[in-house]
């Protein structure tokens, strides 16, 4: 198994890039900013997302997949509910940013809850705290 953490946006959060292989299928985990270029990355390792994994609906870790949507359109986001709003964007700082309600497909995580994604298990724990819905995913040893 393969992971790449990057930090992205304007608060220095972690994004994780899992796969199997150096190419082919792959998952994102928290892609908080820059999507086009997250997007390209992916594209000159010959990595294709499956899926992206939210911990939890705070702008600063879901503001790229609104690119990584449009590169790769239906492209799936899980989230757990608790962590989704009515709205679709939010007001902070002077400037609208989008909730994850914005997304489609959007799928619900719950405590326990086993999936699969780009043929890598995880497990997601239900972790409330930082936020209602907040999450952590476990997959083999991490």
């Amino acid at each position: 198994m393969q992971i790449t953490s990057f930090v992205l946006g304007m608060y220095a959060t972690n994004c994780y890039l899992v796969s199997l292989e150096e190419s082919g299928p792959c998952v994102l985990i928290d892609p908080a900013d820059r999507g086009e270029q997250l997007a390209d990355r992916l594209e000159r390792q010959g990595l294709r997302p499956e899926g992206i994994l939210l911990t939890h609906g705070h702008y600063d870790h879901i503001l790229g997949v609104p690119a990584l949507q449009k590169r790769w359109p239906g492209l799936p986001v899980w989230c757990h509910p608790l962590d989704v709003p009515k709205q679709k964007t939010e007001q902070d700082m002077g400037q609208t940013f989008p909730t994850v309600a914005a997304f489609s497909p959007l799928y619900p995580l719950e405590d326990g809850q086993k999936l699969t994604v780009a043929g890598i298990p995880f497990e997601v724990l239900h972790t409330p705290g930082h936020t209602p819905g907040s999450v952590v995913f476990l997959t083999g040893d991490v």
